[in-house]
């Protein structure tokens, strides 16, 4: 079986994917949601990041450093809690 290179680079980024995520304490939404709820200021710095990777951007890198394995879903999640908050 042959796989091109682009291939490889993806089978690669997954698996690295997996391995940080299985090391580091990736946030769940509820947590983050309660860290907000608790920090108005911070939110409001964090939100627009946050609205950019609910629609599949990377939030200036902040998707891949804090929320490696997170689905655009779980953006839209935290948004849709915290503008019931306020």
């Amino acid at each position: 079986m042959k796989i091109t290179a682009s291939q490889l680079r993806q089978i690669i980024k997954e698996e690295v994917s997996k391995s940080l995520l299985e090391s580091a304490h990736v946030p769940t939404a509820l947590e983050v949601i309660e860290r907000y709820k608790n920090n108005p200021r911070g939110w409001e710095m964090a939100q627009p990041e946050f609205e950019d990777m609910a629609y599949g951007g990377d939030g200036g890198g902040v998707r891949d450093q804090f929320y490696l394995g997170w689905k655009d879903q779980d953006f839209i999640r935290v948004l849709t809690a915290m503008e019931q908050l306020s």
